[in-house]
């Protein structure tokens, strides 16, 4: 049962270091497209 949990715990942390790492890129090509679509 714990092992399951650490594994769901590891997916997770996993996935919230993924976001915080690419966050900035995904800002960038956001900001990209409203300025490219707006000019």
């Amino acid at each position: 049962m714990s092992c399951v949990i650490d594994f769901q715990w590891i997916i997770f942390s996993l996935f919230v270091f993924f976001v915080i790492n690419h966050r900035n890129n995904i800002i960038y090509m956001i900001n990209k497209n409203i300025v490219s679509y707006h000019f």
